[in-house]
């Protein structure tokens, strides 16, 4: 049931609740804040009406339509009245404290995904994977909110970055049946990201499992067939199972893509000799 100063509040809006529907309505929340993002304020505007009238009841909806009319009724006085009205019931509903703690939080979030980064480009293995499995805990265990933010504007949640680093810090550790557990993980979060399955299949063929390192570097290419070194390591992939004449074609793709690229010309070469070519 709803609330009578929310009532009030969708009555003022001119808002038709339909039927509730939050799956929809975040699909169009989210659309919403990248019109937002492009500062489209009447797109985002049409959008985030649409959302509320899905589910009237999520805070973070009515905060981004506040946000939009507060742009758009300098131009549309009849607009004025929501736009105060919208103000008044977010601000009436903010907690002070939670939000000071809120933004504390995301400051130590982002102060450890820093530093977690860095030691992944410094090779500081353990001290990498440690932070990064702490981003997740935090994260998976904080509010809705809280996730929001961080993946403010992505179309897919950044988790999938903090299990490649994680994948990336094992497997230096020696840990391969770890890495490869985590590099799935990050394929099955977002299964569109090319180097996910790119390292997935150097790590396999780097531990003599080519047939199975040839599958992902199969899936790789489909997502990025413009990539000379996908294509060698692919030609590599399939020369070290015995695939000799298979690989010749990866090999020229490689070189074709990328002529300065000597490490493929090589193995060209190689590959065009053991043929009698």
């Amino acid at each position: 049931m709803i609330e009578e100063n929310l009532k009030s509040l969708i009555e003022i809006c001119g808002l038709n609740i339909g039927d509730f529907d939050p799956v929809k309505a975040n699909k169009l929340y989210l659309q919403a804040d990248k019109m937002r993002g492009k500062e489209n304020w009447k797109k985002a505007d049409t959008l985030i009406r649409q959302a509320i009238e899905c589910n009237p009841y999520e805070f973070r909806y009515w905060t981004l339509f506040g946000l939009c009319l507060n742009n758009l009724f300098r131009e549309d006085d009849d607009l004025f009245e929501q736009s105060q009205a919208v103000f008044d019931y977010t601000m009436g509903s903010i907690d002070f404290d939670g939000m000071n703690r809120f933004v504390e939080d995301l400051k130590a979030f982002e102060e450890l995904e820093e530093k977690s980064a860095t030691n992944l480009q410094e090779g500081r293995w353990v001290q990498a994977e440690k932070g990064f499995k702490e981003l997740l805990e935090i994260k998976n265990n904080h509010h809705e909110a809280f996730r929001n933010m961080l993946d403010a504007n992505l179309d897919v949640s950044k988790d999938f970055m903090y299990w490649n680093a994680i994948a990336i810090s094992v497997k230096n550790q020696g840990r391969i049946d770890e890495a490869e557990e985590a590099f799935r993980k990050s394929i099955e979060l977002n299964p569109k990201e090319v180097t996910t399955w790119y390292f997935l299949a150097n790590m396999l063929a780097d531990n003599d499992r080519f047939e199975e390192a040839e599958a992902m570097y199969r899936e790789a290419l489909k997502l990025d067939s413009k990539s000379s070194r996908i294509w060698c390591d692919f030609g590599s992939c399939l020369a070290n199972q015995g695939k000799v004449a298979e690989a010749e074609k990866p090999f020229r793709k490689a070189v074709k893509l990328d002529p300065s690229d000597k490490s493929a010309k090589e193995l060209l070469q190689r590959c065009l000799d053991f043929l009698g070519k």
